[in-house]
């Protein structure tokens, strides 16, 4: 206990304090790390339905954006589908795209039926 004392950050010392084996200082981290997990995952998930393409930016630079929440969701155990980053990707598109969504939209409709 004293080595995983000594080895905690200022703010998680009042938590393990209570604690009198490893063993219980192991399960509260793990229900806090769980917690901040969870937590992180859905702000992510929120972050990445929310992306739109803003002034100046190519295609690219918002297919950059999708992969980064991407692999960051991977990391917490989130694996998004190839349909909803492309789902995400067309609807973050600007107006000006408006003709290429609908035309994906059709293909990707007539595709499935």
């Amino acid at each position: 206990m004293v080595i995983i004392s000594n080895t905690l950050i200022v703010s998680m010392i009042p938590h393990s304090k209570r604690c009198t084996t490893a063993n219980g200082m192991w399960e509260i981290f793990a229900k806090m790390f769980i917690g901040i997990t969870s937590t992180r995952k859905m702000q992510l998930k929120t972050q990445l339905q929310h992306i739109k393409m803003e002034k100046r930016m190519t295609v690219l630079d918002i297919v950059a954006k999708i992969r980064k929440f991407v692999d960051e969701l991977k990391i917490v155990d989130y694996v998004v589908d190839d349909d909803e980053c492309v789902r995400v990707c067309l609807e973050g598109l600007s107006r000006n795209y408006d003709m290429f969504k609908f035309s994906m939209h059709v293909s990707m409709y007539t595709l499935r039926v």
